[in-house]
């Protein structure tokens, strides 16, 4: 620190030589300094207050410069990666909105493939009991002949009511489609 006073002092006091020393007759302001900093001094030259800074903060103030302008291109780097992450987020979403509307459309189809089975099944099943009836005429007899039956599972009763012919039935219901 006493380095830097020093320089100071000495070029306030070569100022203050060469301004003596000069050969015509212009007037330089007097310089007084008021206060000491941490980097420099505050001085008033003629009626001006200005800051005299030493040669290593001048440096700092050069290396600083340089890092500043690594910083801005670093915060640009990485405003175009967070712009780059937004639109990816944005792609993300929309296809995961898509993915919802796929999955919803395929449950619901799903249901109703699930409701047509449901319904073959239905069709396929044995029934427990059946009734079962019909008309119609048999050989020369051409008057009208009844059928009247009843089914548990797949067994079935029939008989066969006529004027002049009575008669019955057992068979089997097998299902081909």
């Amino acid at each position: 620190m006493r380095k830097h006073i020093s320089r100071v002092l000495l070029g306030v006091f070569a100022l203050t030589l060469a301004v003596a020393t000069r050969a015509h007759a212009q007037d330089f302001p007097s310089v007084r300094i008021i206060a000491k900093g941490a980097n420099g001094y505050m001085a008033v030259v003629g009626r001006d207050t200005m800051l005299i800074i030493t040669q290593e903060f001048t440096d700092s103030i050069g290396s600083w410069h340089k890092e500043l302008k690594m910083l801005r291109k670093e915060n640009e780097l990485q405003r175009r990666a967070l712009t780059a992450h937004e639109q990816a987020d944005g792609a993300q979403e929309k296809s995961r909105g898509d993915a919802r509307a796929y999955v919803s459309e395929l449950e619901q189809q799903l249901a109703g493939y699930k409701q047509l089975a449901e319904g073959y099944k239905r069709l396929n099943a044995p029934r427990t009991f059946s009734v079962e009836g019909g008309f119609g005429a048999s050989g020369s007899d051409t008057k009208p002949a009844l059928v009247f039956g009843v089914g548990w599972s797949r067994l079935r009763f029939w008989t066969l009511l006529q004027e002049a012919n009575v008669g019955g039935f057992v068979g089997a219901n097998f299902p081909i489609f």
